[in-house]
């Protein structure tokens, strides 16, 4: 940049980073392991955007303007593209023949877009039934075969929530909540003997039955 090297560095707390799930598989620059991994490469790639982008002469604006939730969201877009890269990735293939049992297959198959029809078929999805989709299609109704069984396989899920509320999921782990369509990382659960602990503490009088 006007003649000078620019070095990009983030430093993360390890601890707090490799605690969330990391997809299976060597982690590249295109292929994300996790969400936090994901918002570091779209940071990255702001910047260098932005470094590109400068006018240093009349800028008055911030290098970085994008707003943080605009972040996350180009974090949960690439994250999804590891999960299916495009339609290379023969991932309804895998559904039926590896760790899928069909239920339903449509005479055409649906595109995600049409976003009507999918919530339609949606509501005859219910316990462990759901839609089976390359990420561009839905071919009709599956579930997944048990962990004990020998064509078990860890697949991707998309779990609907809520209103605009959905999760990510991958071998049981959940790798990303989007709410309100920005992608908010998986919160830990609280373990029964420190919620009891810290409970005692503030409520020093409460009885264990209350």
């Amino acid at each position: 940049l006007n003649g000078y090297l620019v070095v990009l560095v983030v430093q993360l707390a390890a601890g707090p980073y490799d605690a969330y799930y990391t997809l299976p598989g060597k982690a590249t620059s295109t292929r994300p392991a996790s969400l936090p991994h994901a918002a570091v490469l779209e940071f990255l790639h702001e910047c260098t955007r932005a470094l590109r982008e400068a006018d240093t002469a009349d800028n008055e604006q911030p290098v970085l303007d994008r707003d943080y939730n605009e972040v996350l969201r180009g974090a949960g877009r690439r994250l999804m593209l590891r999960i299916s890269p495009g339609s290379a990735h023969g991932l309804y293939d895998a559904c039926l023949g590896i760790a899928a049992l069909p239920v339903l297959t449509l005479e055409a198959p649906v595109p995600l877009r049409d976003h009507r029809s999918i919530r339609k078929l949606l509501e005859l999805t219910e316990g462990r039934t759901g839609l089976v989709s390359d990420a561009s299609h839905v071919f009709g109704l599956g579930y997944m075969v048990e962990e004990d069984d020998e064509k078990y396989e860890p697949l991707a899920t998309v779990q609907f929530t809520n209103h605009y509320g959905w999760e990510l999921r991958h071998g049981g782990h959940t790798l990303m909540r989007v709410v309100s369509n920005t992608p908010r990382l998986p919160q830990s659960k609280v373990q029964a003997d420190n919620f009891a602990r810290v409970a005692h503490q503030v409520f020093p009088d409460l009885t264990t039955e209350e």
